[in-house]
């Protein structure tokens, strides 16, 4: 996720190594310092919500292309996960370039998160339904979430639109 921000130009490139996060945990303080300096303050902004992903409303609260999120696995979840979003389609559907487990073992693609019309759709129902647990399930713990302050600009209107 970091590699894919930093080829489009969004966080520096020369200053951070993607390799640093390599198991990211944002709880921990050196994590955390890592994260500051790929985000500076200055141009993200910055929402935590502990709310569990099936339970947001992404058709009041849509994600926009570059965000950047931490998934906490949260009670019932497995795992954490880092990802960004790389496109939001005409219809509100968010989608990401991430690594994924399947019954045939990881794979690297472009999934859907979620589709606003439809909430039993996307990775982000799918990590959330206990039956899947053992493919991996997170997003239970709700999720920390970066977005470019000039991208807020384009897309008014969207999560951390009315956030300081």
């Amino acid at each position: 996720s970091i590699a894919i921000l930093q080829e489009a130009g969004l966080i520096s490139a020369t200053e951070l190594t993607p390799y640093t996060f390599w198991l990211l945990n944002p709880d921990v303080s050196w994590d955390r310092h890592l994260l500051r300096k790929a985000f500076p303050k200055e141009r993200f902004l910055h929402y935590s919500t502990k709310t569990s992903l099936k339970d947001i409303d992404w058709n009041a609260t849509p994600l926009v292309p570059g965000d950047f999120l931490y998934l906490y696995a949260g009670t019932g979840g497995n795992f954490e996960h880092m990802l960004v979003v790389s496109r939001v389609d005409s219809e509100g559907r968010a989608y990401s370039v991430t690594n994924f487990n399947t019954p045939d073992g990881f794979l690297i693609g472009e999934v859907l998160l979620y589709n606003p019309k439809d909430p039993q759709a996307g990775m982000f129902h799918t990590w959330t339904q206990r039956p899947n647990a053992l493919l991996g399930s997170t997003g239970f713990g709700g999720f920390e979430l970066w977005r470019l302050r000039a991208t807020e600009k384009l897309f008014p209107n969207t999560l951390l639109s009315s956030r300081p």
